[in-house]
């Protein structure tokens, strides 16, 4: 499902990206990934605080997830 939100995202459906990334996320509560897969789409869409969010409940679940941290890092 994340690899068809980033699609999603690619081809300029933010919304639509969010909306199906938001639902991955609520599936998978404790996938580091899916978090991250949702702050990618939310960046993408320009909403950087719940980027934000996300990327910081994605090193939450796993403090080591490098890909979370550089997201971070990204928006400062």
């Amino acid at each position: 499902m994340e690899f068809i939100g980033y699609q999603m995202a690619k081809m300029g459906d933010f919304n639509g990206a969010v909306e199906l990334l938001r639902a991955n996320a609520a599936d998978y509560p404790q996938s580091a990934s899916a978090q991250f897969g949702l702050g990618r789409a939310y960046k993408a869409s320009g909403d950087n605080a719940n980027a934000r969010a996300a990327f910081q409940k994605a090193l939450q679940i796993d403090p080591n997830f490098k890909k979370a941290t550089a997201g971070l890092d990204a928006l400062k």
